[in-house]
């Protein structure tokens, strides 16, 4: 279940970043979390359980929290354009790129129609004086 130093060195980097810990406090919970757990998230119970860490509850379930996000499998979302109901998916960064793209474009097709029928009908209405 061990995970490789790679993802361990990440996962270490990340836990410094994301929650309020010492040096010596996140080692020990990377080893944990490399040796028992793998890729699946400690739990706060769990991390309470980790030999010589001494961390709050509230702290545990912060820790667990960011395991979770780390060790989550990215979802694909699916949205569909509503004006011309293209769809797309994939990451949310991807699909919210599709959709901004798109209701720029219908939004100027939209705003260019007006220019674009300028004038027409005028000879029609000649035609009928």
């Amino acid at each position: 279940m061990l995970i490789d130093e790679r993802t361990q060195k990440i996962l270490f980097a990340e836990l410094l970043v994301s929650n309020d810990l010492e040096y010596s406090e996140t080692h020990l919970i990377v080893d944990a979390q490399s040796i028992h757990s793998g890729h699946y998230a400690m739990s706060p119970a769990e991390l309470l359980h980790i030999r010589d860490l001494d961390i709050s509850i509230g702290t545990a379930m912060s820790v667990a929290d960011t395991l979770e996000e780390f060790f989550s499998e990215p979802t694909d979302e699916f949205v569909t354009c509503p004006v011309c109901f293209e769809s797309d998916s994939g990451t949310i960064e991807k699909v919210g790129h599709f959709l901004n793209t798109h209701m720029t474009f219908h939004s100027f097709q939209f705003n260019s129609l007006p220019m674009i029928n300028f004038g027409e009908g005028d000879d029609k209405k000649g035609d009928s004086e």
